[in-house]
């Protein structure tokens, strides 16, 4: 189980059922599942690992005989048909049975749990779609402020070359006329030294909006707070005693009642 809190105010775009949605959508729980984590002292990928300690390999080998040879990687654009069509199975099978999200009372704190007969994947899992939410949510509130920084980064390199350009012919006139006091090239002077000076001003405010678009965007990242996170060994969840009993003895009596 894992506990987080957006921060969410009246302004953002994002609400608390958004990101419900967003936690257990195709696209999250798809990447985290091909996430590179550390299993065991070694990387791989979420999905690999999940396919492995299931034994689909060897259930699903006589129906589909690729699938023994069958092994994801980071390239999602060369997914063959079989690879997507697994990875749509898991993600369906995972958010119906397995990923459980809800809100926490009245707060803003969303807890995400999920339960699987393998503890190290459950964890794994939790962690990495927290991980892609987050990164989706900065990466959506920041896209503006991102774009406008952009903008004035190109505009700032733009005009310090062309004032470098303009420096450059400046000062090849003013050598190529030196001692010589010719109307014309006093005029050819004088435009040049304007544009200099022009791009001089404008580089400086450019840099000055510039310095102000960064601080924007540091402003306008989200603030989420990890304030649990699951540690080792997670619970277990049984069947209680009582629980065993009613169960099997009601599928005891549908039995005994078919029998007879």
């Amino acid at each position: 189980q894992f506990g987080f809190d957006l921060g969410l105010g009246t302004s953002t775009t994002f609400s608390e059922g958004n990101v419900i949605e967003l936690l257990t959508s195709r696209r999250v729980v798809e990447a985290a599942l091909l996430s590179e984590v550390s299993i065991h002292a070694e990387k791989d990928l979420l999905i690999n690992y999940h396919i492995n300690f299931n034994n689909y390999r060897e259930k699903w080998a006589e129906k589909v005989p690729d699938v023994k040879t069958l092994v994801y990687h980071h390239d999602r654009n060369h997914f063959t048909l079989l690879q997507d069509s697994i990875l749509a199975l898991a993600w369906k099978n995972l958010t119906e049975g397995n990923i459980k999200v809800q809100l926490v009372d009245e707060s803003n704190i969303i807890s995400v749990s999920c339960q699987s007969k393998n503890e190290l994947f459950a964890k794994l899992l939790v962690e990495e779609l927290v991980a892609e939410v987050k990164d989706y949510y900065t990466h959506t509130q920041t896209a503006k402020a991102r774009h406008t920084l952009d903008f004035i980064q190109n505009r700032s390199d733009s005009v310090l070359h062309e004032l470098k350009l303009a420096e450059l012919s400046y000062a090849r006139h003013k050598d190529s006329n030196f001692g010589v006091m010719r109307a014309e090239g006093l005029l050819e002077e004088l435009r040049l030294k304007r544009e200099v000076e022009i791009l001089n001003v404008m580089y400086g405010e450019i840099i000055k909006n510039l310095e102000i678009s960064k601080v924007t965007l540091l402003n306008q990242k989200p603030l989420i707070n990890i304030i649990d996170s699951p540690r080792f060994p997670l619970e277990v969840v049984r069947f209680s005693m009582l629980k065993g009993l009613v169960l099997f003895g009601f599928l005891g009596a549908i039995l005994a009642s078919v029998y007879v």
